[in-house]
């Protein structure tokens, strides 16, 4: 029989094609980065619910009966106590586990600033805010630099409330932001801000401006008319005056910082934060990450969006815990590209806006010309969906689409990014849009949901979540068709939730109990918080919005 068959060099060529189908995957497939039934049952959930409301849903980390995450579980006076700390404990943390450096970039000026230098301004700030009489608020308008970081370590340390505000902001309404925090102490760069309207601002005792080297020449003293005293950052740091030993005796649950924000309606609001609200947040971030994916003293960590931003500072304080090197950009914003951010630095971790993840992916969306490049994207999204992120070869780097260039060498693992369900502007992003940006980037997209009531994520997808939900109706602007946030995640440890009924959305609905979220835990202000949307627990345990992911101010139904 085997006689009767002729074999060409066709023939062979089909053989060894069929053979290398169904073979080679065998030996080049890899196990996926975590089983798919463990994304199948992601929260714990309680069993027993109150009338109205759904069954309390909690991480699998502090399951219904156990206490919840509040702190960095420090040791304590004895062996056997631990204690939550405060920020303050996150800034020796960087200090001890550090590398001993923050990195810092202004423009095409990168400069790397010994983590000693920082400690003694930090000190000599916070001991000059103290000496300047009834200085209680200290406004901060400054960029992502390292002016910011000083400013808000001195007030955890010396008790002072910290305001840091958007920047860069519109002159009207810095007007409206300070009639509602009116603070007593402002930080500001030099010539960001007319001293004429600073003058107006009636609450206001001493403005301290942030001076660049080559304008250090100039006089950048208060008019003489002026009712409020002025001081230059390189002045007092070069000359430290007052008692630099910080107060020890500082109250944790007094206000720590005011979180200024637009909500749903385009009306600025704030919220205070504690210190030991905010300790608990970082604890829960900490928390959240499994061991082999953890910040490390080998990660270089960059914060995108801007620390006004409680998620953006919450993240940055524990990469810092975790010793985590530090580099910040001044061009970080809601907006800002992400090459230019990270094109002196080459992080490993950034956080970052859902605005610049989705500017990111419309650009290179953009560069896929040729048809081998939706081909190089089908692959990896295929390598995504067996749960691998692709990282590419040799192979589909010729001719491959302009991805991002994230530094050099590119070293980024994980991007840290969260819809914030209390304010305007934030923009969704989908289960394909996540996904497209895992394969574009090379990296873990870690999506959440936070609020203006709450330090840190409510809910965050677990780091190896990459299942694709594909929308029924794609989103499309000329039809005005909305884009749909992806799913949540399970609830934070240090964090339970449920959902209470609201209008026309109940906790028992069939086949997903539905209902305004309400969070509770020591991250949040007050202990416990309605947050004034409306969600659905998914049957896998995750929280998504209600609508298949519409956001609060789109919902048309």
């Amino acid at each position: 029989m085997l006689e009767l068959i002729e074999l060409n060099a066709v023939s062979y060529t089909l053989i060894a094609l069929a053979a290398s189908i169904l073979f080679v995957p065998l030996f080049l497939s890899k196990d996926p980065a975590i089983h798919p039934f463990i994304l199948q049952r992601q929260s714990n959930v309680a069993p027993v619910r109150k009338p109205k409301e759904s069954a309390v849903y909690r991480s699998q980390a502090t399951p219904t009966g156990y206490p919840l995450i509040s702190g960095l579980q420090l040791e304590g006076e004895k062996a056997y106590q631990t204690r939550d700390g405060d920020i303050r404990d996150v800034w020796k943390l960087a200090k001890e586990k550090g590398n001993g450096k923050i990195i810092t970039v202004r423009g095409s000026r990168k400069e790397e600033i010994d983590i000693e230098t920082v400690d003694k301004w930090i000190h000599a700030i916070g001991a000059f805010v103290t000496a300047v009489q009834g200085a209680k608020r200290v406004a901060v308008y400054l960029p992502n630099d390292i002016e910011n970081i000083v400013f808000s370590f001195a007030s955890a340390f010396y008790g002072f409330t910290l305001i840091p505000l958007p920047c860069p902001a519109d002159p009207e309404e810095l007007k409206v932001i300070f009639r509602k925090t009116s603070p007593d102490f402002l930080v500001a760069s030099a010539g960001t801000l007319p001293l004429e309207e600073i003058g107006k601002v009636h609450s206001l005792k001493h403005v301290m401006l942030v001076v660049e080297k080559a304008s250090r020449h100039m006089d950048w003293s208060a008019t003489s008319d002026m009712e409020i005293t002025s001081s230059t950052f390189h002045g007092i740091i070069e000359n430290p005056t007052g008692v630099s030993t910080p107060p020890t005796d500082l109250d944790l649950d007094g206000i720590s910082l005011v979180y200024v924000y637009k909500d749903l309606m385009n009306h600025w609001e704030t919220e205070n934060f504690s210190q030991k609200v905010l300790i608990a947040g970082v604890a829960g971030q900490l928390a959240v990450l499994p061991k082999k994916e953890a910040l490390t003293p080998a990660d270089v960590f960059l914060p995108v969006s801007g620390l006004w931003e409680p998620f953006t500072r919450i993240v940055t304080y524990a990469a810092l815990a975790s010793g985590s090197t530090l580099a910040i950009n001044s061009v970080a914003g809601p907006s800002t590209d992400l090459s230019t951010a990270c094109a002196k630095v080459s992080p490993t971790v950034v956080v970052a806006s859902p605005n610049t993840l989705l500017e990111t992916l419309f650009q290179t969306q953009g560069s896929m010309l040729e048809l081998w490049h939706t081909w190089i994207h089908w692959f990896q999204l295929r390598t995504l969906s067996q749960g691998q992120i692709p990282h590419g070869n040799w192979l589909t780097r010729i001719n491959d689409y302009a991805r991002p260039k994230l530094g050099d060498p590119q070293r980024l693992r994980i991007v840290f990014t969260a819809e914030n369900g209390g304010v305007k502007d934030s923009a969704p992003l989908n289960s394909p849009d996540l996904a497209d940006l895992r394969a574009m980037l090379g990296a873990n997209i870690i999506y959440g949901l936070t609020s203006p009531r709450v330090a840190g994520a409510i809910a965050q997808q677990n780091i190896y979540d990459y299942r694709i939900d594909h929308p029924l109706i794609k989103p499309n602007r000329i039809k005005k068709i909305a884009r749909k946030c992806a799913h949540f995640g399970p609830p934070m440890p240090n964090v339970e939730v449920k959902l209470v009924d609201v209008d026309k959305y109940k906790a028992d609905d069939v086949p997903e109990p539905r209902g305004q979220i309400a969070v509770a835990g020591p991250s949040v202000i007050g202990g416990q918080a309605e947050i004034g949307v409306v969600g659905k627990w998914r049957k896998d345990g995750c929280l998504a919005y209600v609508l298949d992911g519409l956001r609060p101010n789109e919902d048309k139904e």
